[in-house]
């Protein structure tokens, strides 16, 4: 999208009367603004940032039914969850995978194999037999980077995954019907202000553009909330209660150089068995993680710190036959998971224990829905529901206006030293909304996750590669490509090199 086009589709949001605008382009606001534009509503979604630039982008990439709630006796949710993965696996299965994991309980936590088969037979039977049967290991020698010392046996069963990235995953459900006449997804666009006017039952709500540095006012029906972690934040600028918050959880994963031996999916128990991590193949690296740390601002929650590493090492090494050190890790990922607790819910530390449950919240005074917590998993169930109260309250266009615009075979091209191909650059601007050289190195491509230094590499390397792609978002200006690698390397040594210093 150009200048030009982005233009034209903010004189058309100017021109029409919406039936919801959705706020947040996350996993949520994105399978709303699919499951509302394929149900012909006028939609517009603002994101104030790149599209899946929060939490969405920083995820483990599985799409399952959450095992570990089995541990905590939520049958229901569990079954909800694997429900939901098969209609995403259904209708996304160009985007996801059926893939075999290795469960490997440790001999500190002193699990047996019967209590470890009931959990993964009751997973099984939940997700209503529609995976391969768990399968009892007593041999792990087929997996020589462990130490075998650590584990008496594994199971194999099976889950979805997410094939290219979940930052794609979350565009995928936004192109097939983004920038039509009748469904506007907008990234770098903010909701600043906004007033409900019962006279005529409809939102003035006030945006700014970041990418026209324009003020419009837009009208619409209905609000919906997606914003995820900002959410609280969100209703309180329009004045609107909830029964329910957000505690936070942050979750760090360390991308590491892919050992040739590490072929399998591995949910490894921690230490203290109140949860798993997994140490996962992803193409060129291995990641490993998350932790799980409650916090209680978000000032600063989307850093990683030293701390988050230290312990991510410390944990993986226990089980690791060759050890790991920070001169392997290419790439950290950092997410904030939403979590939908109670009012009065107090315990800012112990949210490993708070269920992923999703909750909408629908205000008795004005037409404006509140989503809190969910996963990649429940994405379509929240968008279902969301859509179930919109449909009791307005009806959409008698003949809906498709655009269906998702191309699956962009313009590629190949980054030095990865085998893997990319969408262009330029494909990426023109037909993904692609605004900065970040946004194409971290959600438009994988360059930034499997190259050391967010794609510069170990010694900038590969600085002028990155600024001949800089020229994609400058209008080919050298002057100003340049000043956009600079700027990015400056904030690569902050947010990488300076962290693992002090690890």
């Amino acid at each position: 999208m150009n200048f030009e086009s982005r233009q034209e589709m903010s004189e058309i949001a100017e021109q029409t009367v919406f039936d919801a605008v959705i706020v947040g382009g996350g996993i949520n606001g994105a399978a709303i603004f699919h499951t509302l534009s394929s149900k012909g509503y006028r939609v517009l979604l603002l994101e104030k940032g790149d599209f899946s630039s929060g939490t969405s982008q920083s995820s483990a990439m599985m799409i399952w039914g959450s095992l570990q709630d089995l541990t905590r006796l939520r049958f229901l949710k569990v079954a909800k969850l694997c429900t939901a993965r098969e209609r995403l696996i259904k209708q996304k299965k160009h985007l996801i995978l059926n893939n075999k994991y290795l469960y490997l309980p440790t001999k500190e936590n002193g699990r047996r194999p019967m209590s470890a088969f009931a959990a993964l037979y009751a997973y099984w039977i939940l997700g209503g037999g529609r995976r391969s049967f768990p399968q009892y290991k007593r041999d792990i020698s087929d997996i020589p980077m462990l130490k075998k010392e650590e584990f008496s046996f594994l199971f194999e069963y099976e889950e979805a995954r997410i094939a290219s990235s979940d930052a794609r995953f979350v565009l995928d459900w936004l192109l097939p019907f983004a920038n039509s006449t009748e469904h506007i997804a907008l990234n770098y666009c903010s909701l600043s202000d906004g007033r409900f006017e019962r006279d005529s039952n409809l939102w003035n709500l006030e945006i700014k553009d970041t990418i026209l540095d324009k003020e419009s006012v837009i009208k619409a029906k209905w609000v919906i909330n997606a914003t995820g972690v900002w959410t609280d934040t969100v209703n309180k600028m329009f004045g609107v209660e909830t029964p329910y918050k957000h505690a936070f959880g942050k979750g760090v994963f360390i991308g590491l150089e892919r050992d040739p031996q590490h072929q399998s999916h591995l949910i490894i128990e921690t230490k203290e068995a109140e949860g798993c991590m997994g140490f996962l193949p992803w193409k060129h690296i291995s990641l490993w993680g998350p932790n799980d740390t409650g916090i209680n601002s978000l000032e600063k929650a989307f850093e990683v710190n030293p701390s988050d590493v230290q312990f991510l090492l410390q944990e993986l090494n226990r089980h690791l036959a060759k050890p790991v050190s920070v001169e392997d890790i290419v790439s950290l990922r950092c997410g904030v998971r939403p979590l939908a607790v109670k009012r009065s819910y107090s315990k800012i530390n112990q949210t490993v224990e708070i269920s992923r449950k999703y909750v909408i919240c629908r205000d008795k005074q004005i037409p404006w829905i509140s989503i809190y917590g969910g996963k990649l998993t429940s994405c379509i169930l929240v968008a279902k529901s969301v859509a179930k109260i919109l449909g009791k309250n307005v009806k959409p266009l008698k003949d809906p206006n498709f655009s269906m615009s998702l191309n699956l075979n962009p313009e590629s091209c190949e980054f030095p030293n990865l085998s893997t191909k990319f969408p262009t650059a330029r494909w990426c601007a023109e037909k993904e909304m692609c605004w900065t050289l970040e946004d194409y190195l971290r959600r438009r491509t994988n360059i930034s996750q499997w190259i050391r230094r967010g794609g510069l590499g170990a010694y900038n390397e590969n600085a002028e590669f990155l600024t001949e792609l800089a020229r994609t978002f400058c209008d080919k200006d050298e002057d100003k490509a340049v000043s956009l690698v600079q700027n990015y390397k400056q904030k690569i040594e902050t947010q990488f090199d300076e962290v693992l210093k002090y690890v």
